[in-house]
């Protein structure tokens, strides 16, 4: 099983999407990004592998790991790796959270920099999604959010600047999907 898990995660690194977890897998989340890519275990233990560059695993290093998996984060239900070295990840409490490359502002902070630690973002959240250089995520109330690079209409808005801070796009979404420079959404 390990061996299925890494050759999609090989194969993968170079999309930025989310993958369902397959049949019978002990995976209940996976994500992609261009340089990393982490999938959530049945337990809820995030498990990362990739670049790290940035901290984009996490756990307090920026060291590169290509060659072992590495358990960063408990009480998981879904990752999101953005498409250059950020990860977001959503806990079983509903709180979002954050690390890695922000120099877009895509971890919310209010500056640009870089985290290797998990920074929660928000809560009450049910769902998370990552495109390049931002996140966007869905709220219990059906609420659409962001934070980060806005240039494309990626986050929705005609905004010209970055959002440095978590911003309400839209209310009442059912769900939605983002790519590495585009959002659709279902009202």
């Amino acid at each position: 099983m390990k061996q299925i898990v890494f050759m999609l995660l090989a194969m993968a690194t170079t999309l930025c999407i989310s993958i369902p977890a397959m049949a019978n897998s002990t995976s209940t989340s996976m994500s992609t990004g261009l340089n990393h890519a982490g999938f959530v275990l049945e337990d809820g233990s995030l498990i990362m592998w990739g670049q790290n560059e940035y901290g984009d695993f996490g756990d307090g290093t920026t060291e590169l790991n290509y060659h072992t998996f590495r358990q960063t984060a408990t009480d998981v239900v879904a990752v999101a790796c953005g498409y250059y070295n950020s990860t977001a990840i959503l806990k079983k409490d509903n709180t979002m959270w954050v690390t890695g490359r922000n120099n877009a502002n895509q971890l919310g902070t209010g500056d640009n920099k870089n985290s290797s630690v998990f920074i929660q973002l928000d809560t009450n959240v049910v769902k998370i999604a990552a495109g390049e250089d931002c996140f966007i995520y869905l709220k219990k109330d059906g609420t659409l959010w962001g934070v980060g690079e806005t240039m494309d209409r990626r986050l929705l808005t005609t905004q010209g600047t970055d959002l440095n801070k978590p911003e309400k796009i839209m209310d009442d979404v059912a769900d939605f999907s983002t790519g590495v420079r585009h959002t659709g959404i279902i009202k």
